[in-house]
């Protein structure tokens, strides 16, 4: 009992103390955008290549398996950037006028 506890114990340190804390950069989810973008247009060259293979050649590529690999990557990384974020966006401080136009 008392090695499953320190084994516990030593644990803790590598859970993350803001698990639900949004961390994504305003400049990585662009990127991560961008390489979604890149899966589904290699998703169509799949396509293309499978559909100019040698059906007849004695080695061939698993096609199936390549499509699937590659939407299982463009999914999750649209459920990463389509998650709601649990923390606030950094906001640019308001700046109030007035009130009065200074044209009158």
């Amino acid at each position: 009992m008392n090695k499953f506890l320190a084994a516990f114990v030593l644990a803790i340190p590598s859970v993350p103390l803001f698990a639900n804390v949004d961390t994504t950069t305003e400049a990585e989810r662009r990127y991560l955008i961008k390489v979604a973008n890149e899966l589904a247009q290699l998703e169509v060259l799949a396509k293309k290549a499978e559909s100019n293979a040698d059906p007849d050649a004695r080695v061939t590529l698993d096609y199936v398996a390549l499509k699937n690999d590659l939407a299982e990557m463009r999914r999750a990384l649209e459920s990463h950037l389509h998650a709601p974020s649990r923390s606030p966006r950094k906001l640019e401080p308001l700046h109030f006028t007035s009130g009065v136009r200074s044209d009158e």
